[in-house]
């Protein structure tokens, strides 16, 4: 009946739009994601429980329905020359067919065959597996702040002499081709100038006689200046990702930091790295050739939603997740894993590819550098959503993309050793591993998973909230298991324990990925004001047909119950459908509102007369007006 299937049609189509990402895998080992399958199965379900096959009809609604002209043969009714002046309504492979041009064959959800039931359906609790509905963080909340050390005349002449005897090393095979560096780009004068000296010790960590000199007005004890020099040092870390050893938490080097003698009317103070790199030329070598690998077969000349992609996708399928290292967080022992060379080379331990969450973010950073795309590490803390959500220290990455900003945890997205983890726990004659086999040779559900933390708005990722195909039903409908779940983020500027901190001023920083054009975003972005535009819209026409003529077709009573969706002032939406809800954000120019769901996919509407409109491959045409 027609009436049914528009609404089908419509929800599916709204749904799908707001949950699928455009961002299928480029590797022809991973197609194309698609989320239809499951989202149809999931509207199956709804439906029985809200439309019980097998309930009798009463006697009342016996008496109406036999008042009402049979729906099935409405057109039968009409004379040949009636129906030649009416307009005629579409029929529901019309508009099934409308609808598929545009969004890529949906109308197919109305005829997919329910699966055979084999039981009731249970959740799966199999939470011991590492990595699954548990925590992959580590940074520590807070970093010790330690003062320089003062110098007595005679070690500051001692410092003076290896100054002056020092020839600089080999540079060149440091590489970082990448034309501006966000956190540089957002610092005071006198925090550029300190970055600057960590930038010239990092240039050439083999040997300590390279010592480069900080000149100040700030007392280099007060603190502000400590405040700067870390907020700086953490700044550099974070732009540089090809300099590990610069890194907090390498796990091998450090900087030490010395008061020298005033010069000129200014204090100096005078970093020198704690001991020389030895293996400085064997393990940048290393890095770039493993560098050089992960890009060959990257097509430089791609767009920059292409390359972001891919190098996530190849990101989460060479590293693995350090769980021993951050087993060791509390006890404030450094490692490789928590840089860059961690998932291009190996941890402390030797481990090939082997970080964590900052390592993730370092890496991918580094190489959407290589090809000018401009990307950062944000760094705060995380939580699985509920009461007993344990926070912990998390860094995760903002990139721009076609002049926007966009959030990846591709930490979180990583899914790809987990099987491995379920071999090594359960055998392979258990229920365990054989649901989890099942799950994890479902490409298109691991493709979908994989990307679950892809492309989000700071909205979006800082209050994540799993979409209902996130959670994965077994063939046989017995078992479901939400191998993603809600999740909290905030910046360390926003975390109470850290909002003072250094830590906190650097993440101040950062830009909000709203949806904008990212600009110039010194200090970050703003978010809009959408007072004008909140409230709630719904489908008042379908082609040329009016919405008299909808009532009228389909009932006052249906009519009402058509898609619909709320805008809010912050920026936030939520699209209701009959049985579920799905939230998102939106950005509107004044003339296009662009709504983008929690996995990334977008739906853009025109804006004509208080009214949002779409017009779509086939020229039909969807307007949505204000609810007063």
């Amino acid at each position: 009946m027609i009436k049914k299937r528009l609404l089908v049609v419509l929800a599916v189509m709204m749904a799908v739009v707001l949950t699928i990402s455009g961002c299928a895998k480029k590797s022809e080992t991973k197609p194309e994601s698609s989320v239809s399958e499951e989202t149809k199965e999931e509207s199956k379900e709804e439906s029985k429980e809200e439309e019980p096959a097998s309930e009798e009809p009463s006697e009342e609604s016996k008496e109406e329905s036999a008042e009402e002209p049979a729906e099935e043969e409405p057109a039968e009714e009409a004379s040949e020359e009636e129906s030649s002046e009416a307009l005629e309504m579409p029929s529901a492979e019309e508009i099934q067919s409308s609808l598929a041009g545009a969004f890529g064959g949906l109308s197919e959800a109305a005829e997919e065959q329910e699966p055979e039931e084999s039981g009731e359906e249970e959740d799966l609790d199999l939470t011991e597996i590492p990595g699954i509905n548990l925590m992959r963080g580590g940074l520590l909340p807070n970093i010790e702040k330690v003062e320089p050390t003062e110098l007595t005349e005679d070690q500051a002449a001692e410092m003076d002499r290896a100054m002056r005897a020092y020839t600089p090393g080999q540079d060149d095979l440091i590489i970082n081709n990448a034309e501006e560096f966000y956190f540089y780009d957002q610092l005071t004068s006198e925090q550029q100038n300190i970055y600057e000296a960590f930038y010239l010790l990092g240039m050439d960590p083999t040997t300590t006689n390279n010592i480069v000199t900080i000149y100040t007005d700030q007392d280099p004890k007060s603190p502000a200046f400590l405040d700067d020099l870390y907020l700086s040092w953490l700044a550099i870390g974070y732009d540089h990702p090809e300099m590990w050893w610069i890194s907090f938490w390498n796990g091998t080097y450090n900087v030490n930091a010395f008061i020298g003698q005033p010069q000129n009317g200014h204090n100096t103070v005078m970093l020198q790295m704690d001991k020389a790199y030895e293996n400085f030329e064997e393990d940048v070598k290393a890095f770039n050739k493993s560098v050089e690998d992960f890009m060959a077969d990257i097509d430089p000349n791609g767009t920059d939603e292409e390359i972001a992609l891919e190098v996530h996708d190849k990101l989460i399928e060479m590293a693995i997740y350090d769980y021993d290292t951050l087993s060791k967080l509390d006890s404030g022992d450094g490692d490789l894993a928590h840089t860059a060379y961690g998932p291009f080379v190996s941890n402390t331990a030797g481990q090939a590819h082997y970080c964590v969450c900052d390592g993730y973010s370092l890496a991918y950073e580094y190489i959407l550098q290589q090809y000018g795309i401009m990307a950062t590490v944000v760094t705060g803390m995380a939580s699985n959503a509920g009461p007993n959500g344990e926070m912990v220290g998390h860094a995760w990455s903002i990139v721009k993309i076609d002049d926007k900003w966009y959030e990846v945890d591709s930490t979180w997205d990583d899914m790809t050793d987990l099987l491995d983890q379920v071999e090594a726990q359960f055998t392979k004659d258990s229920l365990e591993y054989e649901v989890y086999s099942e799950v994890f040779n479902d490409t298109d559900y691991m493709n979908l998973i994989e990307h679950a933390m892809y492309k989000l708005m700071t909205a979006e990722i800082e209050n994540y909230k799993a979409p209902s195909n996130m959670t994965y039903k077994t063939k046989d409908g017995v078992y479901k298991i939400s191998m993603v779940s809600d999740s909290n983020r905030s910046r360390f500027c926003d975390y109470a324990e850290t909002s003072s901190t250094f830590q906190g001023h650097l993440t101040e920083l950062l830009p909000v990925a709203d949806g904008t054009l990212a600009g110039n975003t010194n200090g970050g972005s703003s978010k809009e004001d959408y007072s004008e535009l909140a409230g709630l819209y719904y489908i008042t026409q379908f082609n040329d047909y009016t919405e008299d003529i909808l009532i009228y077709a389909l009932g006052e009573e249906y009519y009402k119950d058509l898609s619909m969706f709320e805008l809010r002032a912050d920026g936030s939406g939520t699209l209701m459908e009959q049985g579920q809800s799905i939230d998102f954000t939106f950005t509107f120019d004044g003339s296009e509102l662009v709504i983008t769901g929690n996995y990334g996919g977008q739906l853009s509407m025109n804006y004509e007369n208080g009214n949002f409109w779409m017009v779509v491959d086939t020229g039909d045409r969807y307007v949505f007006a204000k609810m007063e």
